[in-house]
């Protein structure tokens, strides 16, 4: 009897693991294919070692800066955001986010990049909603 009682807790033991391995694989994969790359329409700077990057995201979603890569020329600033896993019924309506960006060295005259489309990113120095004026450029 009781080599049947450990074998049986030894199998009930690998079930619970094989299905939490199972739960975090999925969580994983599912990471991998909804993160996705947020264009950044503008930045701002605040002082010499910080900056401000505006980007148009979807509502109650995980928007985050994932790289700065600062170089002599460049500051090439990445933004990505994972979808709210539950819309409750809420459309996909952008909203305007903010993000701080602290760099290394001061930005000077360095040019700022969006990282997921490779493009030059527009300087503004006015807040929103006003920032592509043409006064604020």
């Amino acid at each position: 009897m009781r080599v049947r009682k450990a074998r049986r807790r030894w199998i009930v033991l690998a079930t619970i693991l094989f299905v939490a391995f199972c739960l975090i694989g999925m969580a994983a994969c599912t990471i991998l294919v909804t993160d996705r790359a947020v264009r950044i329409e503008y930045y701002r700077v605040v002082d010499e070692h910080t900056l401000v990057v505006g980007a148009e995201t979807e509502n109650r979603s995980w928007t985050r800066v994932t790289s700065v890569v600062e170089t002599t020329t460049t500051v090439t600033i990445t933004v990505r955001a994972l979808p709210p896993p539950i819309t409750l019924g809420v459309d996909g309506a952008g909203q305007g986010l903010e993000l701080i960006v602290k760099l290394r060295d001061p930005i000077g005259s360095r040019t700022v990049v969006d990282g997921s489309r490779g493009q030059v990113v527009e300087f503004t120095r006015c807040l929103p909603p006003t920032t592509m004026r043409p006064e604020c450029l």
